[in-house]
């Protein structure tokens, strides 16, 4: 008798437990598939949102290079040389390109053509070396095509010609070398003298396509015509210039792909193998030129292994589910063979405060009527401690009124609420979570209990700022490095532009003399201690509205708020003097000063000028270079 009420209530048991086990079953199906698919979504939209960064980058990049070819074309200096070709005005202008060249760090080459093609300056800049090239190594560049499409160009008109490798007398450089060139006649006196050509660093420019948040997410460039310039695969670039690569094209690999990327200039493909992103990237004004693209490849392997994690998690989450199915089935076949009532509410309530989420429970006046151990580890605060009071108890007043006014709304309109909350534990120290809360309504829709539950993250958003915070140090004299100055930059250009009237800014830049020289002659220890001691004395000397970054090499910047040119001249003369008693070695600062408009570009190459005029005046001296306002 007993053995055959053990089966009937194993009997009852079974049947309500693939009763309720069928629903989350074919749900959790439909999730997964779902979820794939959104995860496809997530991934493009993720692709698109990294080449959006990615363009906006280079985008500044390319307005620098523009105005700095169009600075160079029409600089004095070169028209100077242009009338009459000495020694003295060719190294002006050698002079001039090299300060450009080492400070901005993009181009390759700088030089000037004559209308015949000829040579008549050239620095090189690669790798990472400067050179002026002697009057009798200067070569005709006549039969060149870039120079054929040079005099295609209408004055006053910026254009950019291909990427290319770079060669020296007809041969190509080894290691290959890219460089995309930029264009611009130089006129003047109602006649054509030549044409300035940039060649750019492409490996340069490419470099600041890496920052991001995933390797699968790196962009690389593809020509006009469908071959990789810059790949994560060597071996696959140039398939245009080096022999045995041509089958490394994206209209014969991927036709779809790419008449989609010439079609659509930005979107995303995915092929049931390889999810591609693009965007199409136009380096002058000129339209009519083929772009570059920006490609983003995320390859099966990677969206597999997305799934895999995703079909881990279901599973896992569907265990868990039958598994309070499973729960829930055996007080109920108890239930029914023995008529006791047994709680469901009590059952879920318990498989839920055993999990590894902490775990509140308050009633429909928000008083916490249960927590789990969890919550007591976390928290710092026993059972006995918060039964009967408010969660509010561990408020850290980081939020405000409105923030819990959006809070309660959303829990009355929808029931639920998910966040990111920053609380206080019961020592006081900062508690960063993830919080849910669930509320519980009886048959009719009223609210009777409230379910919270949250994960503490503290641990991984201090991380996540600390990471922030070096990134945006430089390691070697802990100023400020050049990414977070061209923020802070833009920022200052900003409040100018929104506060013209009240707004006042200085920019700085600062460069260590003869610097070279003291690495060739004391080594690169006594370098670095040079550096360090001159940042040590930017930022001690400097006011605490100041920010100090090294933004090169020997070169540092300051932006100076709430400061006029004057001012700022006499902050920068007081710590030139500081630093020219450095007693390991004689060491001297020449520094350009000049006020922030608008445009945070226009200051910086004021700035750049008032150095240039520092060091051709002698160096150990601070130079101004107003802006048009200012000189007005």
């Amino acid at each position: 008798m007993r053995l055959k009420k053990y089966i009937k209530t194993l009997g009852y048991i079974t049947a309500i437990f693939l009763f309720l086990g069928t629903v989350p079953s074919l749900y959790f199906f439909d999730k997964y598939n779902s979820e794939f698919s959104r995860q496809i979504e997530r991934s493009q939209t993720e692709g698109l949102r990294q080449l959006a960064y990615s363009k906006r980058e280079l985008g500044s990049v390319v307005a620098q290079i523009r105005s700095t070819v169009q600075l160079l074309g029409h600089g004095s200096i070169l028209h100077q040389f242009i009338i009459n070709e000495s020694e003295v005005s060719q190294q002006q202008v050698e002079e001039l390109w090299s300060a450009v060249a080492i400070n901005q760090q993009i181009f390759s080459q700088l030089r000037f053509l004559d209308i015949s093609g000829q040579e008549k300056v050239r620095i090189n800049y690669f790798p990472k070396t400067r050179s002026a090239i002697p009057a009798k190594e200067l070569q005709n560049k006549a039969n060149r095509d870039y120079f054929k499409y040079a005099q295609s160009l209408p004055a006053e008109v910026i254009g950019s010609f291909g990427v290319d490798l770079e060669q020296e007398h007809g041969k190509i450089i080894q290691p290959y070398t890219p460089a995309l060139r930029v264009i611009t006649p130089v006129e003047f006196g109602g006649k054509r003298q030549g044409y300035l050509i940039a060649n750019l660093d492409v490996w340069f420019m490419s470099s600041i396509l890496n920052f991001s948040p995933s390797l699968e997410l790196i962009p690389e460039f593809v020509d006009s015509n469908g071959y990789y310039i810059v790949g994560h695969d060597q071996s696959k670039t140039f398939g245009h210039l080096i022999q045995g690569r041509g089958e490394f094209n994206l209209p014969a690999t991927h036709p779809d792909l790419w008449a989609e990327m010439v079609t659509k200039k930005v979107g995303s493909h995915y092929d049931g193998d390889t999810l591609f992103a693009f965007q199409a990237l136009y380096l002058t004004k000129d339209k009519g030129r083929a772009p570059l693209y920006l490609l983003i490849s995320i390859d099966q392997r990677y969206l597999q292994a997305e799934a895999k994690l995703l079909l881990k998690t279901v599973i896992h989450q569907a265990s868990i589910v039958l598994l309070v199915l499973l729960l829930v089935a055996i007080p109920c076949g108890l239930m029914i063979m023995q008529m006791k009532k047994s709680s469901l509410e009590s059952q879920l309530a318990k498989a839920a405060l055993e999990g590894m989420s902490a775990v509140v429970i308050t009633d429909k006046h928000n008083r916490i009527i249960k927590v789990n151990d969890e919550f007591s580890r976390i928290s710092g605060y026993s059972a006995l401690e918060v039964l009967g009071k408010s969660p509010s108890i561990l408020g850290s007043g980081k939020h405000n009124q409105e923030f819990y006014l959006k809070m309660w709304s959303a829990l009355k309109a929808e029931g639920v609420w998910e966040g990111e909350v920053e609380n206080r534990r019961k020592d006081g120290s900062l508690l960063t979570e993830i919080l849910r809360i669930q509320a519980v309504k009886n048959s009719r829709q009223q609210i009777q209990y409230y379910i919270a539950s949250f994960v503490d993250i503290s641990e991984r958003k201090q991380l996540e700022k600390r990471l922030r915070y070096l990134s945006e140090k430089d390691s070697l004299t802990d100023c400020w490095n050049r990414r977070k100055f061209d923020v802070e930059l833009k920022e200052q250009a900003q409040l100018t532009h929104r506060y013209p009237d009240t707004h006042l800014s200085c920019l700085a830049i600062l460069d260590i003399d003869y610097f070279k020289r003291i690495n060739d002659q004391r080594g690169h220890d006594v370098g670095d201690r040079v550096i360090r001691h001159v940042a040590s004395i930017l930022k001690s000397g400097s006011r605490d509205t100041d920010f100090v970054a090294r933004t090169g090499g020997e070169e540092f910047a300051i932006l100076m708020p709430h400061t006029t040119t004057v001012e700022a001249e006499v902050v920068l003369n007081r710590l030139r003097v500081a630093v020219s008693s450095y007693s390991e070695c004689e060491v001297t600062i020449s520094g350009g000063v000049t006020d922030i408009k608008e445009q945070a570009e226009e200051a910086y190459k004021r700035a750049d000028v008032a150095l240039y005029d520092s060091k051709s005046g002698g160096r150990n001296r601070i130079s101004i270079c107003y802006s048009h306002d200012d000189i007005a």
